[in-house]
């Protein structure tokens, strides 16, 4: 048994405890305690002085990859096995900034896919995975040089057939225009309601989820009747909108980090201006609709889109802290990226909360995020499933 002795702790889903101890049985959480014990049996942590809070979660990440601007060039010009080398990096940096859940919306050549597994077999460190395979997009659309260009319902449901038998655990549409190139439209549909549909009912047919990358309303209202887990982005949220995913208990990742990286640095690493100008478009047109749509009670989740310029793979506490800067309370940020993220990967019976019984996921910070979010930069300590992992400095991208 592991103690970690004397933190404070904000279980998600009850009181904090501003001086106790948590008590680690193998993998799973035994007991959780309002004050210190003087008498630990095994293991012990001294953790005064820290914060302990769940495991956090990335419902918008891709470990495949970084780009250093918005060239698709050298990305795709990396040998697959490099690829692969430095996506276990990534996600060794993910697990040591406190990240234990990922979702992988999107890699090149099923590399997610087997990074996950090897994670599983303990062959190297990293998050609790699951991988949507190849993103699935329209020939010339957003994300041309990443995605695979499929056209029309037929060919739709034949490609998500095979992410399946790949063994991807859902699917990645991307719908809409989004910013890679200033002379984008992020507001333009990209796929057609018929597409959309057939995508996401040969999705889940065989049991999978379905996220759609979307920015204006009228595709995010397509995708919703079609059936979709999750909005990605999700810019453009008038009412009718926001009453949609309310009544079909949508989940958006508003994936704030990466609009304001690309609007406030993209000139800094030489992007063209003019996308830089898009950017900032989308980030004011986002802060427009995100607080009407939380303060509705819309359900929203953690995930920067990693591996956009300076979007790193490590570095989710921007997306908090940029949450909290928008209007929303530390707290609410606390749980879009713990509780929130649990319940969007179908984790919240073993996840998500610091409840005994549930799996041993425990992050512990220098300071307490719910007086400052950014004291989620400061890990000190991070726990999966009862295995103890102590931070080191991340690992950078290839340099080109």
């Amino acid at each position: 048994m592991i103690t970690l002795n004397g933190c404070r702790i904000i279980p998600i889903d009850g009181p904090v405890i501003e001086r106790g101890a948590i008590q680690i049985d193998g993998t799973k959480l035994r007991a959780i305690l309002p004050s210190p014990v003087t008498k630990p049996g095994g293991d012990l942590i001294d953790a005064q002085g820290l914060t302990a809070i769940p495991g956090m979660g990335q419902m918008h990440g891709h470990f495949t990859g970084y780009m250093h601007t918005m060239d698709t060039g050298p990305i795709n010009a990396q040998p697959h096995t490099l690829k692969a080398i430095q996506a276990t990096a990534f996600a060794r940096n993910a697990l040591h900034a406190g990240i234990t859940m990922w979702r992988e919306v999107g890699a090149h050549a099923h590399i997610d896919l087997e990074l996950k597994r090897a994670i599983d077999l303990g062959l190297v460190p990293g998050p609790r995975m699951q991988a949507a395979g190849r993103w699935l997009g329209h020939t010339g659309g957003h994300g041309t040089g990443l995605i695979e260009e499929v056209d029309g319902a037929p060919a739709l449901r034949r490609a998500v057939r095979e992410q399946v038998a790949a063994g991807a655990d859902g699917i990645k549409l991307v719908a809409s225009g989004g910013v890679m190139q200033a002379t984008e439209d992020p507001f333009g549909m990209e796929y057609s309601e018929e597409e959309m549909r057939a995508a996401v009912d040969e999705a889940h047919r065989a049991g999978k989820w379905v996220a759609v990358h979307s920015h204006p309303a009228a595709v995010t209202r397509v995708a919703i009747n079609a059936g979709a887990q999750t909005i990605e982005h999700a810019t453009e949220m008038p009412d009718d909108v926001i009453e949609l995913l309310l009544a079909r208990e949508i989940y958006i990742v508003p994936t704030f980090a990466a609009y304001w990286k690309l609007s406030r640095e993209g000139r800094e690493i030489g992007l063209d201006p003019g996308l830089v100008d898009l950017a900032s478009r989308v980030w004011d047109r986002k802060l427009e609709y995100f607080m009407r749509a939380a303060k509705a009670g819309v359900k929203f989740a953690t995930g920067t889109d990693t591996g956009a310029p300076r979007v790193f793979h490590h570095e989710l506490a921007l997306e908090l802290e940029l949450m909290v800067q928008i209007g929303l309370t530390p707290a609410q940020a606390l749980r879009a990226a713990t509780a929130t993220c649990a319940e969007v990967m179908g984790w919240a019976e073993t996840l998500g909360t610091l409840t005994p019984g549930k799996e041993a996921d425990v992050v512990l910070l220098e300071g307490n995020p719910l007086d400052d979010i950014s004291a989620t930069r400061r890990v000190r300590h991070v726990f999966k499933a009862g295995t103890h992992y102590t931070p080191e400095p991340p690992v950078p991208p290839l340099p080109w």
